[in-house]
């Protein structure tokens, strides 16, 4: 007889972290592998839990390594400082940052 699947011993609270640090909806993480956001907001607040293949499509999707899911706590992520943009008038808001370029400045930062 075949022994039911042990699930892996993630840490739930990671997968609602990586989301959100990647700036991923719950819509988007779902449609990515195939469930209900449900299903997603169910594995996020330790209701279930995904196979090892979609927590891997997750860690893909977030930009984030596999292995994170089973961290105690998130790292320590040092938010970079924005460049600033002198194009712009004076008095006027700077444009909302995208993840996107947060992760450039953050790499090329790493660089130096």
């Amino acid at each position: 007889m075949n022994a039911p699947l042990k699930v892996p011993p993630y840490n739930t609270r990671m997968f609602k972290w990586a989301r959100e640090w990647r700036g991923r909806s719950v819509q988007e993480a779902a449609q990515k592998v195939k469930k209900t956001p449900e299903v997603i907001l169910a594995w996020e607040s330790n209701k279930g839990a995904p196979t090892v293949n979609q927590a891997r499509q997750l860690a893909e999707f977030y930009d984030r390594q596999f292995l994170e899911f089973f961290l105690p706590a998130p790292p320590e992520i040092v938010p970079q400082k924005s460049v600033p943009d002198f194009r712009a008038h004076v008095g006027v808001a700077p444009p909302h940052e995208s993840w996107e370029f947060r992760e450039i400045l953050r790499r090329c930062e790493a660089r130096v």
